[in-house]
Protein backbone atom coordinates (compact mmCIF):
# COMPACT_ATOMS: atom_id res chain seq x y z
CA UNK A 1 0.00 0.00 0.00
CA UNK A 2 2.72 2.21 1.07
CA UNK A 3 4.81 1.84 -2.16
CA UNK A 4 1.75 1.52 -4.43
CA UNK A 5 3.01 -1.01 -6.09
CA UNK A 6 3.88 -5.13 -6.07
CA UNK A 7 6.57 -5.84 -3.78
CA UNK A 8 7.66 -8.71 -4.35
CA UNK A 9 7.91 -11.49 -1.25
CA UNK A 10 11.91 -11.80 -0.74
CA UNK A 11 12.02 -7.65 -0.78
CA UNK A 12 9.44 -7.45 1.82
CA UNK A 13 11.69 -7.11 4.71
CA UNK A 14 14.06 -4.95 3.15
CA UNK A 15 11.43 -2.73 1.68
CA UNK A 16 9.87 -2.00 5.05
CA UNK A 17 13.01 -0.92 6.77
CA UNK A 18 14.04 1.63 3.65
CA UNK A 19 10.54 2.52 3.90
CA UNK A 20 10.10 3.31 7.36
CA UNK A 21 13.77 4.98 7.19
CA UNK A 22 13.20 7.65 4.46
CA UNK A 23 10.00 8.63 6.14
CA UNK A 24 12.38 9.29 9.57
CA UNK A 25 9.84 7.66 11.76
CA UNK A 26 10.54 7.01 15.14
CA UNK A 27 10.37 3.13 16.48
CA UNK A 28 6.74 4.49 18.40
CA UNK A 29 5.69 6.28 15.19
CA UNK A 30 6.15 2.89 13.03
CA UNK A 31 4.38 0.90 15.07
CA UNK A 32 1.61 3.20 15.58
CA UNK A 33 1.18 3.18 11.74
CA UNK A 34 1.30 -0.37 11.53
CA UNK A 35 -1.41 -0.87 14.51
CA UNK A 36 -3.84 1.93 13.12
CA UNK A 37 -3.40 -0.25 9.67
CA UNK A 38 -3.69 -3.36 11.37
CA UNK A 39 -6.68 -3.04 12.65
CA UNK A 40 -8.25 -1.97 9.11
CA UNK A 41 -6.90 -5.36 7.79
CA UNK A 42 -8.55 -7.05 10.44
CA UNK A 43 -12.07 -5.49 9.59
CA UNK A 44 -11.31 -6.69 5.59
CA UNK A 45 -10.79 -10.40 7.15
CA UNK A 46 -13.07 -10.48 10.34
CA UNK A 47 -15.65 -7.88 9.25
CA UNK A 48 -18.63 -8.85 11.17
CA UNK A 49 -16.43 -7.89 14.15
CA UNK A 50 -16.06 -4.58 12.92
CA UNK A 51 -17.86 -1.09 13.89
CA UNK A 52 -18.41 -0.18 9.83
CA UNK A 53 -22.33 -0.42 8.90
CA UNK A 54 -24.02 -3.37 7.68
CA UNK A 55 -23.75 -2.64 3.88
CA UNK A 56 -19.65 -2.38 3.99
CA UNK A 57 -19.74 -5.71 6.19
CA UNK A 58 -21.97 -7.58 3.78
CA UNK A 59 -19.35 -6.48 1.42
CA UNK A 60 -16.60 -7.22 2.85
CA UNK A 61 -17.64 -10.91 3.77
CA UNK A 62 -18.96 -11.31 0.35
CA UNK A 63 -15.05 -10.48 -1.01
CA UNK A 64 -13.52 -12.65 1.56
CA UNK A 65 -16.15 -15.72 0.24
CA UNK A 66 -14.57 -15.65 -3.16
CA UNK A 67 -11.13 -15.05 -2.13
CA UNK A 68 -10.88 -11.78 -2.88
CA UNK A 69 -8.13 -10.05 -0.72
CA UNK A 70 -6.01 -8.16 -3.56
CA UNK A 71 -8.25 -4.98 -3.05
CA UNK A 72 -7.01 -4.88 0.18
CA UNK A 73 -3.83 -2.62 -0.81
CA UNK A 74 -6.63 -0.05 -2.26
CA UNK A 75 -9.10 -0.75 0.67
CA UNK A 76 -6.29 0.11 3.57
CA UNK A 77 -6.01 3.77 1.44
CA UNK A 78 -9.68 4.67 1.33
CA UNK A 79 -10.80 3.06 4.61
CA UNK A 80 -7.84 5.42 6.02
CA UNK A 81 -9.48 8.60 4.34
CA UNK A 82 -12.52 7.86 6.10
CA UNK A 83 -11.01 7.01 9.98
CA UNK A 84 -9.18 10.84 9.09
CA UNK A 85 -12.81 12.58 8.21
CA UNK A 86 -11.64 12.98 4.65
CA UNK A 87 -14.44 11.07 3.17
CA UNK A 88 -17.85 10.31 4.46
CA UNK A 89 -19.78 6.94 5.44
CA UNK A 90 -21.94 7.24 2.42
CA UNK A 91 -18.76 7.85 0.09
CA UNK A 92 -16.43 4.83 2.10
CA UNK A 93 -19.89 2.33 1.38
CA UNK A 94 -20.35 3.20 -2.00
CA UNK A 95 -17.00 2.55 -3.32
CA UNK A 96 -16.40 -0.63 -1.21
CA UNK A 97 -19.99 -1.51 -2.99
CA UNK A 98 -18.43 -0.14 -6.38
CA UNK A 99 -15.16 -2.57 -6.19
CA UNK A 100 -17.26 -5.59 -4.28
CA UNK A 101 -19.74 -5.64 -7.49
CA UNK A 102 -16.64 -5.49 -9.93
CA UNK A 103 -14.68 -8.39 -8.40
CA UNK A 104 -17.76 -10.44 -8.26
CA UNK A 105 -18.32 -9.94 -11.78
CA UNK A 106 -15.20 -11.06 -12.56
CA UNK A 107 -15.31 -14.07 -10.93
CA UNK A 108 -18.55 -14.90 -12.17
CA UNK A 109 -16.63 -14.42 -15.94
CA UNK A 110 -14.19 -16.46 -14.68
CA UNK A 111 -11.67 -13.33 -15.65
CA UNK A 112 -8.08 -14.91 -14.39
CA UNK A 113 -6.83 -12.52 -11.61
CA UNK A 114 -3.37 -12.27 -12.18
CA UNK A 115 -3.06 -8.80 -13.36
CA UNK A 116 -5.17 -7.66 -10.48
CA UNK A 117 -2.65 -7.57 -7.73
CA UNK A 118 -0.66 -5.03 -9.89
CA UNK A 119 -3.97 -2.92 -10.32
CA UNK A 120 -5.35 -2.69 -6.93
CA UNK A 121 -1.88 -1.68 -5.71
CA UNK A 122 -1.80 1.22 -8.16
CA UNK A 123 -5.15 1.93 -8.07
CA UNK A 124 -5.37 4.64 -5.52
CA UNK A 125 -2.23 6.21 -6.73
CA UNK A 126 -3.21 6.72 -10.04
CA UNK A 127 -6.97 7.80 -9.42
CA UNK A 128 -5.55 10.72 -7.46
CA UNK A 129 -2.45 11.64 -9.01
CA UNK A 130 -4.24 14.93 -9.71
CA UNK A 131 -5.76 16.62 -6.34
CA UNK A 132 -8.36 17.86 -7.78
CA UNK A 133 -9.89 14.57 -7.46
CA UNK A 134 -10.63 14.36 -4.07
CA UNK A 135 -13.11 16.44 -4.11
CA UNK A 136 -14.86 13.77 -6.62
CA UNK A 137 -13.77 11.36 -4.62
CA UNK A 138 -16.25 8.20 -5.44
CA UNK A 139 -16.84 9.85 -9.01
CA UNK A 140 -13.08 9.72 -9.66
CA UNK A 141 -12.41 6.06 -8.66
CA UNK A 142 -15.62 4.96 -10.82
CA UNK A 143 -14.67 6.37 -13.99
CA UNK A 144 -10.98 5.32 -13.75
CA UNK A 145 -12.21 1.56 -13.20
CA UNK A 146 -14.03 2.04 -16.27
CA UNK A 147 -11.56 3.08 -18.05
CA UNK A 148 -9.39 0.01 -17.57
CA UNK A 149 -9.09 -2.37 -21.02
CA UNK A 150 -7.81 -5.69 -21.56
CA UNK A 151 -8.27 -8.13 -18.17
CA UNK A 152 -8.79 -5.00 -15.94
CA UNK A 153 -12.21 -3.83 -17.59
CA UNK A 154 -15.68 -4.47 -16.33
CA UNK A 155 -17.20 -7.17 -17.46
CA UNK A 156 -20.61 -6.22 -19.55
CA UNK A 157 -23.43 -7.32 -19.07
CA UNK A 158 -24.05 -9.19 -21.82
CA UNK A 159 -20.67 -11.16 -20.74
CA UNK A 160 -22.23 -11.35 -17.30
CA UNK A 161 -25.32 -12.96 -18.49
CA UNK A 162 -23.53 -15.40 -20.59
CA UNK A 163 -21.85 -16.18 -17.79
CA UNK A 164 -24.65 -16.79 -15.12
CA UNK A 165 -26.54 -19.04 -17.46
CA UNK A 166 -23.68 -21.11 -19.05
CA UNK A 167 -21.23 -21.33 -16.49
CA UNK A 168 -20.27 -24.52 -13.81
CA UNK A 169 -21.04 -21.95 -11.15
CA UNK A 170 -21.23 -24.65 -8.69
CA UNK A 171 -17.48 -25.65 -9.16
CA UNK A 172 -16.75 -22.70 -7.43
CA UNK A 173 -18.51 -22.92 -4.38
CA UNK A 174 -17.79 -19.66 -2.51
CA UNK A 175 -19.05 -17.79 -5.49
CA UNK A 176 -21.80 -20.00 -5.89
CA UNK A 177 -22.94 -19.62 -1.90
CA UNK A 178 -23.10 -16.24 -2.73
CA UNK A 179 -25.48 -15.66 -5.71
CA UNK A 180 -27.34 -18.08 -4.12
CA UNK A 181 -27.85 -15.88 -0.87
CA UNK A 182 -28.09 -12.82 -3.25
CA UNK A 183 -30.75 -13.46 -5.16
CA UNK A 184 -32.91 -14.54 -2.11
CA UNK A 185 -31.90 -12.34 0.27
CA UNK A 186 -31.65 -9.18 -2.07
CA UNK A 187 -32.12 -6.22 -0.14
CA UNK A 188 -34.50 -7.81 2.24
CA UNK A 189 -34.09 -6.84 6.15
CA UNK A 190 -34.72 -10.42 7.38
CA UNK A 191 -32.33 -12.66 5.20
CA UNK A 192 -31.08 -16.64 5.18
CA UNK A 193 -28.38 -17.08 6.49
CA UNK A 194 -25.54 -19.81 5.07
CA UNK A 195 -24.26 -21.43 7.89
CA UNK A 196 -27.53 -23.59 7.98
CA UNK A 197 -27.56 -23.95 4.14
CA UNK A 198 -26.65 -26.13 1.34
CA UNK A 199 -26.39 -26.32 -2.43
CA UNK A 200 -28.97 -28.64 -3.92
CA UNK A 201 -29.27 -29.76 -7.14
CA UNK A 202 -32.25 -30.00 -8.13
CA UNK A 203 -31.55 -32.51 -10.94
CA UNK A 204 -29.27 -34.61 -8.99
CA UNK A 205 -25.63 -35.19 -9.85
CA UNK A 206 -26.02 -39.56 -10.39
CA UNK A 207 -29.05 -39.68 -12.65
CA UNK A 208 -31.62 -42.25 -11.93
CA UNK A 209 -33.82 -44.23 -14.23
CA UNK A 210 -36.81 -42.01 -13.76
CA UNK A 211 -34.67 -38.95 -14.62
CA UNK A 212 -32.74 -40.20 -17.44
CA UNK A 213 -36.63 -40.59 -19.25
CA UNK A 214 -36.26 -37.29 -20.10
CA UNK A 215 -32.56 -36.25 -20.20
CA UNK A 216 -29.65 -37.75 -21.76
CA UNK A 217 -26.31 -37.72 -20.27
CA UNK A 218 -24.70 -34.76 -22.45
CA UNK A 219 -27.64 -32.59 -21.11
CA UNK A 220 -27.06 -33.47 -17.75
CA UNK A 221 -23.37 -33.05 -17.90
CA UNK A 222 -23.88 -29.46 -19.51
CA UNK A 223 -26.85 -28.45 -17.18
CA UNK A 224 -26.12 -29.86 -14.04
CA UNK A 225 -23.88 -27.49 -12.28
CA UNK A 226 -25.04 -24.23 -13.46
CA UNK A 227 -27.83 -21.58 -12.19
CA UNK A 228 -31.09 -22.61 -13.66
CA UNK A 229 -30.70 -26.07 -11.43
CA UNK A 230 -29.48 -25.20 -8.05
CA UNK A 231 -30.99 -23.80 -4.91
CA UNK A 232 -30.54 -23.39 -1.38
CA UNK A 233 -32.20 -25.79 1.37
CA UNK A 234 -31.26 -27.11 4.72
CA UNK A 235 -32.26 -30.83 4.06
CA UNK A 236 -29.72 -31.57 1.12
CA UNK A 237 -28.89 -35.03 2.56
CA UNK A 238 -32.37 -35.86 2.33
CA UNK A 239 -33.01 -34.98 -1.00
CA UNK A 240 -30.12 -36.37 -2.51
CA UNK A 241 -30.98 -38.04 -5.68
CA UNK A 242 -34.51 -38.76 -5.14
CA UNK A 243 -37.04 -38.08 -7.71
CA UNK A 244 -38.55 -34.33 -8.52
CA UNK A 245 -42.17 -35.12 -7.05
CA UNK A 246 -40.19 -35.81 -3.78
CA UNK A 247 -38.00 -33.27 -4.18
CA UNK A 248 -40.84 -30.64 -4.77
CA UNK A 249 -42.37 -31.88 -1.86
CA UNK A 250 -38.89 -31.40 0.63
CA UNK A 251 -38.78 -27.60 -0.77
CA UNK A 252 -42.10 -27.07 -1.15
CA UNK A 253 -42.73 -28.17 2.90
CA UNK A 254 -39.62 -27.21 4.32
CA UNK A 255 -37.12 -24.33 1.93
CA UNK A 256 -37.56 -21.02 2.99
CA UNK A 257 -35.78 -19.95 0.13
CA UNK A 258 -38.98 -18.56 -1.80
CA UNK A 259 -37.56 -16.40 -4.57
CA UNK A 260 -35.02 -19.31 -5.68
CA UNK A 261 -37.71 -22.49 -5.52
CA UNK A 262 -40.92 -20.20 -7.12
CA UNK A 263 -40.35 -21.68 -10.83
CA UNK A 264 -39.31 -25.24 -9.43
CA UNK A 265 -42.40 -25.96 -7.10
CA UNK A 266 -45.13 -25.42 -9.32
CA UNK A 267 -43.59 -27.57 -11.89
CA UNK A 268 -44.98 -31.23 -12.35
CA UNK A 269 -41.55 -32.49 -14.10
CA UNK A 270 -37.94 -30.82 -13.98
CA UNK A 271 -36.70 -30.51 -17.47
CA UNK A 272 -33.96 -28.92 -19.88
CA UNK A 273 -36.52 -26.48 -20.58
CA UNK A 274 -37.31 -25.50 -17.34
CA UNK A 275 -33.52 -25.40 -16.68
CA UNK A 276 -32.94 -22.97 -19.06
CA UNK A 277 -35.81 -20.64 -18.39
CA UNK A 278 -34.93 -20.42 -14.74
CA UNK A 279 -31.42 -19.55 -15.65
CA UNK A 280 -33.07 -16.55 -17.22
CA UNK A 281 -35.09 -15.65 -14.67
CA UNK A 282 -32.23 -15.66 -12.20
CA UNK A 283 -29.41 -14.13 -14.01
CA UNK A 284 -31.79 -10.65 -14.62
CA UNK A 285 -31.99 -10.39 -10.74
CA UNK A 286 -28.72 -11.00 -10.56
CA UNK A 287 -27.84 -8.06 -13.16
CA UNK A 288 -30.15 -5.80 -11.21
CA UNK A 289 -28.36 -6.50 -8.16
CA UNK A 290 -24.87 -6.69 -9.80
CA UNK A 291 -25.57 -3.63 -11.86
CA UNK A 292 -22.57 -1.20 -12.34
CA UNK A 293 -23.11 2.99 -13.66
CA UNK A 294 -19.79 4.04 -15.25
CA UNK A 295 -19.29 8.13 -14.23
CA UNK A 296 -18.54 9.77 -17.57
CA UNK A 297 -17.67 13.46 -16.30
CA UNK A 298 -14.85 15.02 -18.62
CA UNK A 299 -13.26 17.11 -16.03
CA UNK A 300 -11.93 13.78 -14.18
CA UNK A 301 -8.21 13.18 -15.53
CA UNK A 302 -5.63 11.11 -14.41
CA UNK A 303 -3.16 12.79 -15.78
CA UNK A 304 -2.14 16.74 -16.16
CA UNK A 305 -2.90 17.31 -19.49
CA UNK A 306 -2.58 19.65 -22.01
CA UNK A 307 -5.44 19.33 -25.32
CA UNK A 308 -4.26 19.85 -28.73
CA UNK A 309 -6.37 20.72 -31.57
CA UNK A 310 -6.37 20.10 -35.33
CA UNK A 311 -5.01 23.43 -35.86
CA UNK A 312 -1.98 23.53 -33.69
CA UNK A 313 -0.37 20.31 -35.94
CA UNK A 314 3.44 21.36 -34.06
CA UNK A 315 2.44 20.95 -30.96
CA UNK A 316 2.46 17.46 -30.71
CA UNK A 317 6.07 16.82 -31.67
CA UNK A 318 7.98 15.19 -28.26
CA UNK A 319 4.79 14.76 -26.25
CA UNK A 320 3.51 11.43 -24.68
CA UNK A 321 0.17 10.40 -25.90
CA UNK A 322 -2.74 9.74 -23.01
CA UNK A 323 -6.02 10.08 -25.03
CA UNK A 324 -7.89 11.44 -27.88
CA UNK A 325 -11.53 13.07 -27.56
CA UNK A 326 -13.96 12.73 -30.54
CA UNK A 327 -17.75 14.20 -30.71
CA UNK A 328 -17.40 14.17 -26.71
CA UNK A 329 -15.88 10.68 -25.97
CA UNK A 330 -12.42 9.82 -24.54
CA UNK A 331 -10.50 7.24 -26.39
CA UNK A 332 -7.51 6.35 -24.25
CA UNK A 333 -4.07 5.93 -26.38
CA UNK A 334 -0.80 5.47 -26.37
CA UNK A 335 0.74 5.86 -29.25
CA UNK A 336 0.18 8.73 -32.08
CA UNK A 337 0.40 6.14 -35.24
CA UNK A 338 -2.94 4.19 -33.32
CA UNK A 339 -4.78 7.16 -33.78
CA UNK A 340 -5.89 7.59 -37.15
CA UNK A 341 -7.31 4.01 -37.44
CA UNK A 342 -8.62 4.01 -34.30
CA UNK A 343 -10.97 7.27 -35.41
CA UNK A 344 -11.80 6.85 -38.54
CA UNK A 345 -13.04 3.02 -37.23
CA UNK A 346 -15.19 5.00 -34.70
CA UNK A 347 -16.42 7.04 -37.41
CA UNK A 348 -17.17 4.09 -39.80
CA UNK A 349 -19.72 2.51 -37.30
CA UNK A 350 -21.84 5.59 -37.71
CA UNK A 351 -21.52 6.07 -41.65
CA UNK A 352 -20.27 2.86 -43.55
CA UNK A 353 -21.55 3.85 -46.65
CA UNK A 354 -19.09 6.76 -46.63
CA UNK A 355 -15.84 5.16 -46.57
CA UNK A 356 -15.88 3.96 -49.53
CA UNK A 357 -16.26 6.82 -51.04
CA UNK A 358 -13.31 8.04 -49.88
CA UNK A 359 -10.88 5.22 -51.38
CA UNK A 360 -8.46 7.69 -53.11
CA UNK A 361 -8.25 10.68 -50.51
CA UNK A 362 -4.99 11.83 -50.90
CA UNK A 363 -2.52 14.23 -48.99
CA UNK A 364 -3.38 17.92 -48.98
CA UNK A 365 -0.64 20.24 -49.52
CA UNK A 366 3.74 19.06 -49.54
CA UNK A 367 3.82 15.42 -47.76
CA UNK A 368 7.86 16.29 -46.70
CA UNK A 369 8.31 13.15 -45.19
CA UNK A 370 9.53 9.62 -45.88
CA UNK A 371 6.44 8.78 -47.71
CA UNK A 372 6.68 11.59 -50.17
CA UNK A 373 5.85 8.93 -52.98
CA UNK A 374 3.07 7.83 -52.08
CA UNK A 375 0.51 10.50 -50.90
CA UNK A 376 -2.55 8.40 -50.30
CA UNK A 377 -5.09 8.96 -46.91
CA UNK A 378 -7.27 6.30 -47.48
CA UNK A 379 -6.44 3.84 -50.28
CA UNK A 380 -6.77 -0.01 -51.29
CA UNK A 381 -3.71 -2.56 -50.49
CA UNK A 382 -2.54 -2.51 -54.60
CA UNK A 383 -2.21 1.35 -54.22
CA UNK A 384 0.32 0.69 -51.42
CA UNK A 385 4.07 0.40 -52.77
CA UNK A 386 5.27 -2.61 -51.17
CA UNK A 387 8.30 -0.57 -49.29
CA UNK A 388 5.49 1.19 -47.87
CA UNK A 389 3.38 -1.41 -46.22
CA UNK A 390 4.33 -0.58 -42.75
CA UNK A 391 2.94 2.77 -43.08
CA UNK A 392 -0.82 1.79 -43.63
CA UNK A 393 -2.98 -0.10 -41.45
CA UNK A 394 -6.79 -1.98 -42.47
CA UNK A 395 -9.56 -0.07 -41.20
CA UNK A 396 -11.81 -3.15 -43.01
CA UNK A 397 -12.49 -5.07 -46.16
CA UNK A 398 -9.79 -3.74 -48.58
CA UNK A 399 -9.58 -0.25 -46.99
CA UNK A 400 -6.36 1.26 -45.94
CA UNK A 401 -5.64 4.42 -43.84
CA UNK A 402 -2.12 5.64 -43.41
CA UNK A 403 -0.42 5.73 -39.74
CA UNK A 404 2.86 4.90 -38.47
CA UNK A 405 5.60 7.87 -38.77
CA UNK A 406 5.77 11.01 -37.15
CA UNK A 407 2.99 12.95 -34.88
CA UNK A 408 3.14 16.14 -36.96
CA UNK A 409 2.00 13.16 -39.93
CA UNK A 410 -0.53 11.86 -38.15
CA UNK A 411 -2.35 14.78 -36.67
CA UNK A 412 -2.20 16.09 -40.77
CA UNK A 413 -4.17 12.48 -41.70
CA UNK A 414 -6.35 12.96 -38.68
CA UNK A 415 -7.17 16.74 -39.94
CA UNK A 416 -8.09 15.65 -43.64
CA UNK A 417 -10.19 12.55 -42.22
CA UNK A 418 -12.35 14.44 -39.92
CA UNK A 419 -12.75 17.12 -42.31
CA UNK A 420 -13.96 14.39 -45.07
CA UNK A 421 -16.29 13.05 -42.24
CA UNK A 422 -17.12 16.56 -41.77
CA UNK A 423 -16.86 16.39 -38.02
CA UNK A 424 -16.78 20.51 -36.61
CA UNK A 425 -13.11 20.83 -35.61
CA UNK A 426 -13.59 21.43 -31.79
CA UNK A 427 -15.12 18.04 -31.90
CA UNK A 428 -11.71 16.64 -32.14
CA UNK A 429 -8.38 17.46 -29.41
CA UNK A 430 -5.67 15.19 -28.10
CA UNK A 431 -4.68 15.07 -24.68
CA UNK A 432 -0.92 14.65 -24.38
CA UNK A 433 1.15 14.94 -20.91
CA UNK A 434 1.99 18.26 -19.52
CA UNK A 435 6.11 18.59 -20.18
CA UNK A 436 7.85 18.25 -16.81
CA UNK A 437 9.78 21.65 -15.78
Amino acid sequence: MKKNSVVAERKVYQTFVDTFKNENLSHEQALKEIKDYAELCASFMYPAESSYNDDIKTDLASLNRINQSTSYPFFLHVFHDYENNEIDEETLTKVIRLITIYLIRRTICDVPSNSLLGFFASYYARTFKLTKNNKKYYEAINKYLFVQQNQNEVPDDNQLKNALIHSKLYLNKGLCDLIMLDIENGNSKEKLNSEDLTIEHIMPQTMSKSWRKNISDEEHDEFVHTLGNLSITGYNSEMSNKSFAEKKHILEENSKAIILNKDVVDKDEWTIADIKARAERLADILLNRYELNPIEDSRIEFEAVDKIGLDNLDATTGRKLVSFTLEGSKYPVKYFKDVPLQVIQILDQDNPDLLKSLVGLTWKGTLNNANQNNSFIICQEKDIDDKLKWSYSKVRDDIYVMTGGSAHRNMHVLKQIIEAYKIPKDEFYLSVKVKEN
